[in-house]
């Protein structure tokens, strides 16, 4: 169950999803990343493809992760361990 803020930011200021032909969905089904997959992330949180440039983000574990407002940034760094461990899914 997500918070009633999560998804706000989607389409506003950068976030939300790619642009058509652009990111996450290009080169889908080919089996190649195309040269944008690099400026795209997904949340750990919500499983929200975000841009990685205007994205809120944080490092665990030697690793930068990116999510798509500071809500899900907020319950990632208040329990780590449970996105860490399952990505996307949170507490089960």
């Amino acid at each position: 169950n997500l918070p009633t803020w999560h998804g706000s930011k989607q389409g506003a200021g950068g976030g939300g999803t790619p642009e058509a032909g652009e990111g996450a969905g290009a080169g889908n089904g080919s089996g190649t990343a195309g040269a944008d997959a690099a400026a795209w992330a997904t949340d750990p949180v919500c499983g929200m493809t975000v841009p990685v440039a205007g994205s809120a983000s944080a490092v665990h574990a030697g690793r930068t992760l990116y999510f798509c407002c500071e809500g899900c940034r907020g319950l990632f760094e208040s329990t780590p361990e449970v996105f860490a461990a399952n990505p996307a899914t949170g507490p089960a």
